[in-house]
């Protein structure tokens, strides 16, 4: 029998991993290109015929964007551990409320670690 403690941990992560790996996803850009075996940087360089230092200014501005991003990312974990938390109480309470007194008590006893 799964514990539900590990169902909400599990939903509440989910949240968290979409929330932090949608920015990349939705840019593409600092991956490499799956078929070529390249960085966004070495495609663009090879498709634009970027010059040494042209290619040193864009590898500080995609530093910079990672850097950006990373911090957008921490302050969305951030943002959503209240409401999640708040969430995942409401939930509760509200399933409490469907069980009899024993199912209550055992469920009380799976949540605790």
């Amino acid at each position: 029998m799964s514990r539900p403690v590990d169902r909400r941990t599990a939903a509440a992560l989910t949240v968290l991993a979409l929330a932090s790996g949608g920015i990349g996803y939705a840019l593409g850009r600092q991956g490499s290109q799956p078929d070529r075996g390249e960085t966004y940087l070495q495609a663009l360089q090879r498709d634009l015929d970027l010059r040494p230092e042209q290619v040193e200014a864009v590898d500080r501005l995609l530093a910079r964007e990672d850097a950006d991003l990373a911090a957008l990312v921490d302050d969305s974990r951030d943002a959503l551990r209240d409401p999640v938390a708040a969430r995942r109480r409401q939930t509760e309470h509200e399933m409490l409320s469907l069980l009899d007194d024993e199912q209550r008590a055992r469920y009380e006893a799976l949540s605790r670690p």
